[in-house]
Order: C-alpha cells, then sequence, then structure tokens
C-alpha cells in the first residue's frame, strides 16, 4: 500500500523481504513506529512521516491494533534469540 502512494519503494520491499521472519518484523516494526506518529527514516535520506501515517490509517481494509501485538511478540523474540546466543557463548567458552 505505501508503495502505491510512493512512500516506499520496490527496493525497500525487496529488501525487507528477503529478510523472512526478521524482515516481516523490521516491516511491522516500521508500521508500528509510523501508527505511533515517529518519523521513520528508510534511507538515502528518505523519511516516512505524517502523511504516510495518515494514508496507511484512512486506506487500511482492516483493523491495525494487531501490529502494536505483534511488535511485542517480536521484541521478546528478539530477546529470547539474544539470551540463547549468550547462554552458547558462555557455555563455549566454559567448555561445557
Amino acid at each position: 500500500m505505501l508503495i502505491n502512494k510512493g512512500h516506499l519503494t520496490n527496493e525497500d520491499y525487496a529488501f525487507y523481504d528477503s529478510l523472512g521472519f526478521w524482515g516481516f518484523g523490521f516491516k511491522i516494526s516500521i508500521l508500528n513506529m509510523l501508527l505511533k506518529g515517529k518519523r521513520v527514516k528508510v534511507k538515502d535520506g528518505r523519511y516516512l512521516d505524517y502523511q504516510a501515517r495518515t494514508y496507511l490509517v484512512k486506506n487500511a481494509d482492516n483493523d491495525l491494533r494487531w501490529i502494536s501485538s505483534f511488535y511485542n511478540i517480536f521484541k521478546v523474540q528478539i530477546l529470547i534469540t539474544i539470551s540463547f546466543l549468550a547462554c552458547v557463548f558462555i557455555t563455549s567458552k566454559m567448555g561445557v
């Protein structure tokens, strides 16, 4: 939807899409920041701002409240992954 209006480019979307689950999480985090009214830097000095948020809210086909819930789950997933990697690193240093 944001590509059609020119707020994002196909290259922006393809980059996030190529990251799989993590890319989906990043797209959700961008939407979450937009819905909270924050300005989001995309790349090359481009920003998604109030106009993108207004367009998103006006033209969304469904309820966007799920984005906030998913974003919270995404944050928990990142914490679990970092904790797991830290445990693996510590145990490998201990020789266990």
